[in-house]
């Protein structure tokens, strides 16, 4: 069968594989030179090289792998599959002793290049896999915040753009606001502590639901997957742990998060939901700057941003229900779509003017009336979003509505600022 320097080299190959057989192609006949005692166990005696190639890795291979290795292990179809190689390897998981991997190797072939003798050889390499994982892993995290770091968000974002999305597919965008200011005034540590704080933030909120990632010096994302009624629960979850946030140089935390979600746009792919969630959470930071009027230079920025993006900013005095027009599109002042001098009387007409549609009129009058929005923000909250379709021209388009609280020197009246978006103009995903 072997020559005899060929058997010296089985014998020291023996020493050094979890099991070694040489396999005569043509007849089907099989020779062991070695096997460890596990894997004798589930080799069958008697029959042919093929059969016991195909029994052994039906038992020792894991459920998952077991129809990949029988397909690789499948001795009929080996010699043509090795035609014009020495070796055709494949790693698989094994039930009773981790990775391994299997090899047939050309031992003798025709004038064709085909063989008609191989060694097959199993070698066992579940560590080599274990300390490859940790590397990976290892290669994959942020070392700052143990979040996944940015090679594996782009390796993550691919993946999930080339398959169908499930309908609670959600990606969340998140910067942490005055970074820059903290580390030029407190210094880098008190920049590092801000850092490692929004992802703990992050990982209390939003681990349960999927991946996060720290994507750069202030930057977050994560893709999670939840109902669209649980996401206001995280919105409140998110704000309250960072509202509930105290470092050790740094008295307070404030991140910018902008969601955007399979169930509001079915027919968006995920690089279009990134870029959604990316711009509403750069308007939240805008808004942010504004309100807290930071520095000429932010504010004319966050001014600019806003007012290009909202096709209406309102002013209103909850209190009173007054209000001054920062911003309105044409036409949205007229009787015809029930303007009026008080606040919650505007809105009210403006609905039962056909201006929303009849799938969100009820929500609609009951969230903008400034009986519920005194409640919601004297409870403590200072953010409020709702979406519903609006009229726009001639068709009815996606818009959301969102309401923040502000507080000024000098008065106790409850002031917010009132956004409306068309969510489909062509700027809101670039």
């Amino acid at each position: 069968m072997v020559s005899d320097s060929g058997l010296d080299i089985l014998k020291c190959l023996a020493t050094v594989y979890y099991g070694v057989h040489v396999v005569d192609l043509r007849t089907d006949e099989v020779w062991q030179f070695n096997a460890d005692e596990r894997l004798k166990k589930y080799v069958p005696e008697g029959p042919s090289a093929s059969v016991k190639m195909d029994r052994s890795m039906n038992e020792l291979v894991i459920e998952s792998q077991r129809d990949a290795a029988r397909k690789f292990g499948d001795l009929r179809t080996v010699a043509q599959r090795m035609k014009g190689k020495h070796t055709l390897s494949g790693e698989f998981i094994g039930v009773h002793i981790g990775w391994f991997k299997q090899q047939f190797i050309c031992l003798e072939a025709d004038e064709d290049g085909t063989p008609v003798k191989v060694i097959h050889t199993v070698e066992k390499i579940d560590e080599q896999k274990k300390r490859e994982e940790d590397l990976l892993r290892i290669s994959r995290l942020d070392e700052l915040t143990g979040l996944l770091n940015r090679k594996a968000y782009e390796e993550e974002l691919l993946a999930v753009s080339e398959n169908p999305q499930k309908a609670s597919a959600v990606y969340v965008a998140v910067d942490i606001n005055e970074l820059k200011n903290t580390n030029d005034s407190l210094g880098h540590n008190a920049g590092d502590e801000l850092i490692s704080g929004a992802a703990d933030c992050l990982k209390k909120t939003l681990g349960g639901y999927g991946r996060l990632f720290r994507i750069g010096g202030d930057e977050f994302a994560a893709i999670i997957y939840a109902k669209p009624e649980e996401l206001v629960k995280i919105q409140k979850d998110i704000e309250e742990v960072v509202s509930g946030w105290k470092g050790s140089f740094v008295p307070s935390l404030s991140l910018s998060c902008g969601i955007a979600a399979q169930s509001e746009y079915p027919g968006y792919d995920f690089s279009e939901l990134a870029k959604i969630a990316d711009q509403r959470m750069y308007q939240k930071k805008a808004l942010y700057y504004q309100l807290k009027g930071m520095d000429r230079r932010v504010q004319h920025i966050a001014q600019t941003v806003i007012f290009d993006s909202y096709l209406k900013v309102l002013k209103v005095n909850l209190t009173d229900n007054t209000f001054e027009i920062l911003k309105a599109e044409d036409g949205s002042t007229s009787v015809e779509k029930g303007f009026s001098d008080n606040f919650g009387e505007w809105t009210a007409h403006f609905a039962q003017s056909g201006q929303i549609h009849s799938n969100d009129k009820d929500k609609y009058l009951y969230y903008i009336q400034p009986d519920y929005l005194r409640e919601y923000f004297a409870a403590g909250n200072d953010y409020f979003s709702f979406y519903y379709k609006r009229k726009v021209g001639d068709v009815f388009k996606d818009s959301v509505l969102e309401v923040f609280k502000k507080d000024f020197p000098n008065t106790q009246d409850l002031i917010v600022f009132v956004f409306v978006k068309d969510l489909h103009k062509e700027n809101a995903i670039l």
